[in-house]
């Protein structure tokens, strides 16, 4: 019975997050360059792809959400320039395993905006699934549902599932491949989905190459054939990451500064024409700027991040030694608080890369998570205990 009741409350769930998505989509200006990418396969002419994505969105929209793609002096340049609007799309061209996704639904059938909308959707009620299904090897099914549907509520996963953006499809490569590696033990599918997550989202490489160097070295401090097995294959899964980042970089002319410019410090209309040096005091500026709005009170409005922060220091309250001395320790058990523990230099990275703290939790989501099910793990472990103890 209590089995039933978790997966009605998980189908409920699932049900509620597709209803709310599909009547409320949230239509922001990265539909217009996803759409172009899309439609790109079939228009090859910078002229003609400009009219055909723009041409598409007005009779696809509604005049009230299309006029909102072309408002503001960034938006309204892009619509009426085609050469300006070529320009960005390298910066969208980036994700090509993404863009891929889209492209494959428009040459199935479905509208480029339907398609650019379901990317958003379906790997969230994936994600869905699989969360409960990890919960399940730690709670029984009922507490299992509970908690899943919580934290996902409080990751965003909802607002995330509306908006034409390839977070929820990055989030759920990072969490399946740490699901494979955690719970599975499949080493192949773990390196394969957490490099090709590169292709997803190019910063998803600070945390690939963070775990693979973490589990290289524990593999290389440990004895026996097995862990030389391992060490090649956690080898290989920084080396691919490595090789795609640097691939994708190159090809679509990927830089640290220009996106750090045009994202924190002014837009660019011309990607192409972009010739601003690299200035440490006004980079400076926008992070000290961003670390004091991440400690004021307003910022636990902008990002769950301090939620979760919380969360992870109650959790590991009284054995963060221990715990990271077992991160480095090959004969101990690599575990979930480890890969969470993965998330502190990911969350300074960000800070010192690209602190836009608006739109932090689109790439943290995998990380709230694993904090979750961290301090899921350690209060059955002390519950296992108590109960032991009292026996």
């Amino acid at each position: 019975m209590e089995k039933q009741i978790a997966m009605g409350l998980l189908l409920a769930f699932l049900a509620f997050l597709s209803g709310f998505v599909l009547l409320n989509p949230l239509y922001t200006w990265d539909l217009v360059p996803y759409v172009a990418t899309t439609l790109a396969v079939s228009v090859d002419d910078p002229v003609s792809l400009h009219q055909a994505t723009y041409s598409l969105l007005e009779s696809r929209l509604s005049e009230i959400e299309f006029n909102a793609l072309i408002a503001g002096p960034y938006a309204s340049d892009l619509y009426q320039n085609a050469s300006n609007f070529a320009s960005q799309l390298d910066l969208y061209f980036v994700k090509p395993l993404y863009v891929g996704a889209l492209r494959i639904l428009y040459l199935a059938g479905v509208n480029p905006v339907d398609a650019v909308m379901l990317m958003s959707l379906l790997p969230g009620l994936i994600i869905c699934v699989l969360l409960f299904v990890w919960m399940k090897t730690m709670v029984n099914p009922l507490q299992a549902a509970l908690l899943a549907i919580v934290i996902l509520l409080c990751t965003r996963l909802v607002d995330l599932s509306r908006v034409p953006v390839p977070d929820n499809f990055s989030s759920l490569f990072i969490l399946l491949g740490l699901y494979s590696l955690l719970v599975r033990k499949w080493l192949s599918a773990a390196v394969i989905l957490i490099s090709l997550s590169v292709l997803v989202r190019t910063n998803n490489i600070i945390f690939a190459l963070l775990l693979f160097s973490l589990l290289c070295w524990r593999s290389l401090r440990s004895p026996g054939q097995w862990h030389q097995h391992e060490l090649y294959y956690f080898g290989a899964g920084f080396v691919v990451s490595l090789l795609l980042y640097a691939l994708t970089s190159i090809i679509f002319h990927q830089q640290w500064w220009l996106l750090f410019y045009h994202s924190l410090v002014e837009p660019q209309v011309n990607i192409a024409e972009f010739d601003f040096s690299f200035s440490l005091s006004l980079y400076l500026d926008v992070v000290v700027n961003a670390a004091r709005q991440l400690v004021a009170a307003g910022a636990f409005v902008v990002t769950a991040l301090p939620y979760f922060l919380l969360v992870l220091i109650i959790s590991m309250s009284g054995r963060w030694q221990s715990t990271v001395a077992g991160m480095l320790r090959p004969r101990e058990e690599f575990v979930l608080a480890h890969v969470a523990l993965l998330g502190l230099p990911v969350f300074l990275a960000f800070m010192l890369l690209f602190p836009l703290l608006a739109n932090w939790d689109r790439f943290f989501t995998p990380f709230y998570v694993l904090i979750a099910l961290s301090a899921l793990t350690q209060s059955s472990s002390q519950a296992i205990r108590k109960g032991n103890g009292s026996a």
